[in-house]
């Protein structure tokens, strides 16, 4: 499933209020917004526009008004939707939307529970981190490749907290991928589980980790390098980091 971003990488969240499209002068119809971003929204209603079309529309967005100009970029008649993509929206403005985007994600992540992102190539490392992850109460979403991790934390609703990389690669290949959590993900906890692959992390890798752990480790480890309290802490993960080949 698509991350819910719009297709110039703006966060897009569901919104409740109104919008007025302006076609010509004098002719004007009322939707509500479906979805917002900082870069267009999506609209509900009964209006017959074409792509391509070029609008005005004003938006009720959290008390205030936004008035631009907008072009449709896709209708949808059956369900009564139309895209819209606005056009030189003004800083104040711009903001204004930005600001109420963030807020509604905040809610809805509020009501989310915190998730661990799992990244191996191995199915049964993955089966075994969500099953002791949940015991940690910990939701999780495992991925097998880097682009599936890259994706899944574009999911602006998601309450991500960490990654643990449970993977054996080359110092290479593990610098760059060190690297680009660190510099587009820098609030996440990074963990790295590793059997004996410990010796070849580089200096700079190790900075940019908040935690190695060798396997099989207990869950106390694993609680503790995540930040979390953990009040079973007797009981042992299976082995973690088996390849399933």
């Amino acid at each position: 499933m698509d991350p819910p971003q719009n297709r110039r990488g703006r966060p897009r969240v569901g919104a409740l209020g109104k919008a007025t499209v302006i076609r010509r002068p004098g002719e004007q119809v009322a939707l509500s917004i479906r979805d917002l971003s900082a870069s267009g929204a999506r609209l509900v209603g009964r209006v017959e526009l074409a792509e391509g079309e070029r609008v005005g529309v004003s938006l009720e967005i959290e008390g205030a008004i936004v008035s631009t100009t907008a072009l449709v970029v896709r209708t949808e008649p059956q369900n009564s939707q139309v895209a819209i993509s606005f056009d030189n929206l003004s800083r104040e403005a711009l903001g204004l939307i930005e600001r109420a985007v963030e807020a509604l994600l905040e809610r809805v992540r509020a009501g989310s529970p915190p998730t661990v992102l799992i990244l191996s190539a191995s199915a049964e490392t993955r089966a075994t981190l969500e099953r002791d992850l949940a015991q940690l109460g910990r939701a999780t979403r495992p991925c097998a490749t880097l682009l599936d991790a890259v994706w899944s934390l574009h999911d602006w609703a998601i309450r991500y907290e960490a990654i643990v990389i449970a993977r054996e690669a080359d110092p290479e290949p593990m610098e760059e991928l060190l690297k680009h959590f660190a510099e587009h993900h820098p609030r996440l906890r990074r963990v790295l589980l590793f059997r004996d692959q410990l010796e070849s992390l580089g200096h700079e890798s190790s900075r940019r980790v908040d935690a190695v752990l060798r396997t099989p480790l207990r869950i106390r480890a694993l609680a503790r390098a995540l930040g979390i309290r953990e009040t079973d802490s007797s009981r042992s993960m299976s082995p973690v980091g088996e390849s399933d080949g």
